[in-house]
């Protein structure tokens, strides 16, 4: 092979590499050397594929098949089985004239071609993908058709246009490792696409909270040029900040901003700390968001977090600074320990909820023998306890969910019910282990 196929863009009969790959007893296996994204592969390989031309401008001939594959992506926890495919190549022109497999439940079937200019491509035919797959039914309906992009002075541009409808319930979202910084970091690509969310659609963070979503958008355009609309509310949730829960009683993701696929996010949520009140927003586009910290009585931002980090120890003045600084590391050795426990026991017991959270007590209950107060100190100057709280849950149906809170510190536990009317009243009923109740009827107005 000269080495001239690697530099040079146009191929001349001297710079011309000519390799042919035969796959009759190849496998599958050989594809996590190949791609990071796959844990592993398996499944037996047939074919014959002849390269030519030069890196630059490659000319490809033959096929490819693999019968009854399988084949693990990283961060997905069930693998794709029963994987069938042929692929074709003829020249400048690679067809997918099958593709399909299972996942879970779940199975995916697709075909179409594309047409390559060098390594651009720069035509295609539809590709329909219908996918209910991983833990609940995630259906799309996809078409990638050529387009063409008017440019100024009267030039044009060939692109891929994606058009369809995503439809997800019964699915758990979680935040990408990182987020563009703006749609010019995108690949330019035409947009004619809907995405609905229907029934129990849940983003889910250890670090970042766990929110009920519904609604849905439009996006239209293209990736440099966007023009999107549509809201994505928060039915229901929790923030959590410096491992402290605060309930969402606002949160929207409203699209239709000038210039940019970044939806505009609100987000207002509360908790309360021993007698005062504490208060979180996130308002602004989804990469460039403004934090703020409220709080009732009225105190700065680094004295909110003080209390947060701190929690009854805030309002001990007796306390060292050498104690409050071990405060302060424990709070941050817990969001990065105690978050990655909590994923893998909820994931372990197939629940829908298990958190541990932080919590403040009256310090005049009296705590039983579950402590000898060195787990639990008590502050002496609001009477104050700081305990640590372990709560299940798991939906039993669409609008019910059973939960169990029991304390780790303390004998304290309650047990009961929420059950959602609908997508801004709820119904919650308690029972504690002294047997007093507590019901209570939630709504949310917005105003």
């Amino acid at each position: 092979m000269p080495f001239a196929a690697l530099r040079e863009t146009m191929p001349t009969e001297d710079n011309q590499f000519d390799v042919t790959f035969a796959l009759e007893n190849a496998d599958l296996s050989l594809l996590p050397t190949i791609s990071s994204y796959i844990d592993w592969a398996v499944g037996p390989t047939d074919g014959r594929i002849r390269l030519q031309g030069t890196a630059a401008r490659p000319y490809i001939t033959g096929s490819m098949t693999v019968d009854n594959g399988a084949f693990k992506l990283r961060n997905v926890v069930k693998p794709v089985t029963d994987f069938n495919m042929r692929v074709v190549f003829t020249g400048n022109t690679v067809t997918l004239e099958r593709c399909g497999g299972n996942m879970g439940s779940g199975s995916f079937a697709s075909n179409g071609f594309v047409h390559l200019d060098g390594l651009r491509p720069d035509d295609y035919d539809e590709l329909d993908v219908d996918s209910p797959v991983f833990k609940g039914p995630v259906t799309a309906k996809v078409n990638v058709q050529k387009d063409v992009l008017s440019l100024p002075g009267g030039e044009t541009r060939n692109m891929p246009k994606v058009s369809g409808r995503l439809f997800l319930d019964n699915v758990l979202i979680s935040l990408p490792s990182e987020l563009p910084e703006s749609s010019d970091d995108m690949p330019l690509v035409g947009m004619d696409f809907n995405l609905e969310l229907g029934k129990n659609v849940r983003f889910l963070s250890p670090s970042l909270g766990d929110l009920r979503l519904a609604g849905s958008a439009y996006f239209g355009g293209t990736t440099l040029m966007p023009n999107t609309s549509g809201s994505i509310y928060v039915k229901k949730g929790t923030l959590s900040y410096l491992k402290t829960n605060f309930k969402v009683y606002e949160g929207s993701m409203t699209f239709g901003q000038a210039g940019t696929l970044m939806p505009k996010l609100v987000l207002k949520a509360g908790t309360k700390i021993n007698k005062t009140s504490v208060f979180l927003s996130l308002n602004g586009l989804i990469n460039k968001m403004k934090f703020r910290l409220m709080s009732n009585p009225k105190m700065s931002e680094a004295d909110i977090i003080q209390l947060l980090t701190l929690r009854s120890d805030y309002y001990n003045r007796d306390k060292s600074d050498g104690s409050r600084f071990a405060s302060m590391l424990n709070i941050g050795l817990q969001m990065t320990i105690l978050s990655e426990v909590e994923t893998a026991m909820r994931n372990a017991l197939n629940l829908d909820v298990l958190t541990i959270e932080r919590d403040t007590i009256d310090g005049s209950k009296n705590l039983g023998s579950s402590t000898d107060g060195s787990s639990a100190e008590k502050n002496r100057d609001n009477n104050d306890y700081e305990v640590y709280n372990i709560t299940l849950g798991k939906y039993i149906s669409d609008k019910a969910m059973l939960k169990y809170t029991q304390s780790v510190t303390t004998n304290d536990y309650n047990y009961g019910l929420d059950y959602e009317l609908s997508d801004r009243v709820s119904l919650t009923y308690k029972r504690d282990q002294d047997n007093d109740y507590y019901a209570g009827v939630e709504a949310r107005f917005t105003f």
